[in-house]
């Protein structure tokens, strides 16, 4: 307030200085008097007010854009899904096909983003809607993430604290085992998180891992097992994550996983640790230590069997020699039937069937049992349309529904329906 007050001062000092002396002009004197008038007819006090406003305004500090602080919750060291996930219907998931390979010098990552014309994401870096920027003890083991909206500058900081160390380690390697945030990527509201430490999984085997956050609350949607992604960056395409997981005297691995389950769906094989990933024109850049990799994008038509194995795991683990399982798909449920049975014959060449067995279907994120199922007689091997299963016997057949919300084996004698006619075209159940 001194200094403006001051520098009124000097101009009114100046002006009737100017007044005074035989080259003033007629505008300078004007000037002089406009200023005098208004000063005049100020009412008292009303200067100082003036001033008080004008200077109040020019030390007002700029609007602070808002930002919060959020501390992730950490669900805990294995594979969890929230209860609030509701898997859709498989769609076509992709798959890799090699189209070049070679082995690069280690030290040459630059010449190899160069020859491609590839451009690497690292923190601090931003896409179409967010700036992505990490912050930690030190530039190496970041916990914290912040992201900023491009379009209104609204921020938010998650903190990852709760990620940095799994329950398990050695001792003597404590040191070495703290994670950091790798990369992060914003889809459809969904922010997915590539965490990892950067020694042997045996150090801290409960590690390595990618975390979908939903923005809207901040709740973690799911959180994949460990040892899935230590890769410096990941790509989104077909709601599918494309990311890498590997070390020194480790099986290096590129994995595919779904955005909505966080599950492996398909693994490929790598010569060493996946560095960077970039997606270019359809094509898939892989760098890794010492292997350069070009694959293409495909899509599978057939639903990945992968996924599902890993839904019906706890199932699997328990089977015996003896058993054997198969997996079908009825067109009104999320995810396949598995059917698993103790003895099998040979129907046909190659086709191993069954007329006895049980069922399980996984929904509402638990597998459901829904029974047994019997067929009268190897004549009449359990069979199956996208519709529903068949068993048969010597006085008619059986066209058996699941009830999509409930899970519950309904069966039906269908006396309107010629059901032997659709047992005679489903596929009879082929057990592996």
């Amino acid at each position: 307030m001194r200094k403006l007050r001051i520098s009124l001062m000097i101009f009114m000092s100046a002006g009737f200085v100017l007044g005074g002396c035989k080259a003033s002009t007629g505008q300078e004197i004007k000037n002089e008097e406009s200023i005098t008038e208004i000063l005049s007819e100020s009412p008292a006090g009303s200067e100082q007010e003036a001033i008080s406003q004008q200077t109040e305004e020019m030390e007002k500090e700029p609007e602070q854009v808002s930002e919060q602080v959020i501390k992730i919750i950490n669900p805990g060291v294995d594979y969890y899904i929230d209860s609030s996930v509701k898997a859709t219907e498989f769609s076509k998931l992709l798959s890799l096909e090699l189209v070049e390979k070679e082995h690069n010098k280690i030290t040459d990552t630059k010449n190899w983003l160069i020859d491609n014309g590839l451009s690497l994401e690292q923190f601090p870096y931003s896409d179409d809607t967010y700036t992505y920027e990490t912050k930690g003890d030190n530039n190496y083991e970041t916990y914290l993430l912040t992201l900023s909206k491009l379009e209104s500058g609204e921020k938010v900081t998650l903190d990852f604290s709760e990620f940095q160390y799994g329950e398990s380690y050695r001792e003597e390697d404590y040191d070495f085992i703290k994670q950091r945030i790798n990369f992060a990527k914003v889809q459809d509201g969904i922010l997915y998180v590539a965490t990892s430490h950067n020694t042997y999984a045996e150090s801290s085997p409960q590690n390595a891992y990618l975390t979908a956050i939903d923005l809207s609350d901040y709740h973690v949607l799911w959180k994949t097992e460990p040892l899935t992604c230590n890769s410096y960056s990941f790509v989104i395409r077909e709601q599918v994550i494309i990311c890498g997981y590997g070390f020194t005297s480790e099986k290096d691995y590129l994995k595919l996983v779904d955005c909505e389950t966080g599950l492996i769906v398909n693994e490929t094989p790598i010569n060493s640790m996946a560095e960077y990933i970039i997606l270019k024109d359809g094509k898939l850049f892989v760098r890794t230590y010492d292997t350069n990799y070009i694959f293409k994008l495909t899509g599978n038509d057939s639903e990945s069997r992968e996924i599902v194995r890993q839904v019906y795991q706890p199932i699997l683990a328990t089977l015996t020699e003896e058993q054997s399982y198969s997996l079908i798909k009825i067109s009104n449920l999320s995810y396949p039937v598995l059917l698993v049975t103790e003895g099998t014959y040979e129907y046909e060449k190659g086709l191993n069937a069954t007329i006895f067995c049980s069922g399980y279907v996984f929904m509402n994120h638990e597998i459901i049992p829904i029974g047994e199922i019997t067929s009268q007689g190897t004549a009449y091997p359990i069979a199956y349309d996208e519709s529903g299963i068949y068993t048969g016997a010597n006085d008619g057949y059986s066209r058996l529904i699941l009830e999509e919300q409930s899970g519950e084996l309904l069966s039906y004698w269908d006396k309107e329906t010629d059901v032997s006619t659709l047992y005679s075209n489903a596929q009879v159940v082929n057990f592996e």
